[in-house]
């Protein structure tokens, strides 16, 4: 009986969700085939005029939209007023594991239909152009590549929705949270890098594992976004990195999802613990930016390369003294502000 059970909540998530799926595969299978055509003709022109022979990967944008295709699925199925639609579903004989659970295979199968989509268009396109990618050194190649993208990309994309949705009882607010910690921490990664090369230039070597950690890093973005991908040891790394946060994730909003309770979704924020975490990225960031501007000062105005080893470690620790202190002050105004603003 549960198994009918869940098979009935999965059919009412298709239910809800396949107009908009079936629109979502028009248009993406639209812009798959301008995407596909627009290859082949700039392939075409590369061999005329002799600059090249491969094909090029995804742009940004085929990423960025189809990630935007899966977050209006997902707000297709689970609508706005999260505890309106949790309390009416658990009201029935279905669990808050068995909801989520089916939300995520949701989502999974229409990223497969969507990848099958983009499959299918290429197929079609490279048959009625297989002259031409006769001349092309990477036609598998690429088409492999692209495919492997959208799956880790997408399935990344829904880990990572799945989780932010979990922290706020607000689906505006979690669809701010989904669009600002990624530039939060993108900003956060380039003033720790330049921060490091200006900390190394006082003879401190040990910031080296900042730049690796940020080498890295860069690599996952250009993994997700780029288009031009030279596939590399660092790059490797990137990707089994990156398949361990899906993991991680993943496991973590099951976790998450098994202790949330429904009355806690009228709060800001689900988990106490979630407020603290979001004002101390604020706090970090902008002490980080105090931080930059001190050593951009200092780096500007002296000759940096004559520092000797034990006055940049005084510099390092005091920067490190005040980057500490500015987050506990900023994170406590902060919150003061907050529990203001929800008392009134």
């Amino acid at each position: 009986m549960k198994r009918l059970y869940n098979k009935a909540l999965m059919y009412q998530f298709f239910y809800l969700g396949k107009w908009a799926l079936f629109v979502s595969m028009i248009f993406y299978g639209i812009f798959t085939y301008g995407f596909v055509n627009s290859n082949l003709a700039n392939l075409s022109l590369n061999i005329s005029v002799l600059e090249g022979d491969t094909l090029d990967n995804l742009n940004p944008y085929h990423i960025i939209f189809l990630c935007l295709i899966i977050f209006l699925l997902y707000v297709v199925v689970t609508g706005f007023n999260k505890r309106n639609n949790m309390t009416f579903l658990t009201s029935g004989p279905y669990t808050k594991e068995e909801i989520k659970k089916n939300e995520i295979l949701f989502l999974i199968i229409s990223l497969l239909l969507l990848i099958f989509t983009f499959i299918y268009i290429n197929i079609c396109l490279y048959v009625r152009d297989n002259t031409l990618l006769l001349l092309a050194s990477n036609e598998y190649t690429a088409l492999f590549s692209n495919i492997m993208r959208l799956v880790i990309v997408g399935t990344a994309f829904i880990a990572y929705l799945t989780f932010m949705d979990m922290l706020f009882s607000n689906t505006i607010i979690s669809i701010l949270a989904m669009i600002g910690t990624p530039v939060i921490l993108a900003v956060n990664l380039l003033l720790l890098n330049d921060i490091a090369n200006r900390l190394n230039s006082f003879h401190l070597y040990n910031f080296n594992l900042v730049r690796d950690i940020s080498h890295i890093m860069s690599s996952m973005i250009n993994f997700i976004f780029g288009s031009k991908i030279i596939y590399e040891s660092i790059d490797y790394i990137a990707i089994i990195i990156l398949l361990m946060i899906i993991v991680v994730t993943f496991i973590i909003t099951w976790r998450i999802n098994k202790s949330l309770c429904l009355n806690k979704i009228n709060n800001f924020f689900v988990f106490p613990i979630v407020e603290k975490i979001v004002f101390f990225i604020i706090s970090f960031t902008i002490s980080l930016v105090f931080i930059y501007l001190i050593c951009y000062k200092y780096t500007y105005y002296y000759n940096y390369n004559t520092t000797t080893s034990v006055k940049g470690t005084i510099i390092t620790l005091t920067l490190i003294s005040i980057c500490v202190a500015v987050s506990y002050v900023i994170k406590n105004l902060l919150s003061k502000l907050f529990k203001d603003l929800i008392n009134k």
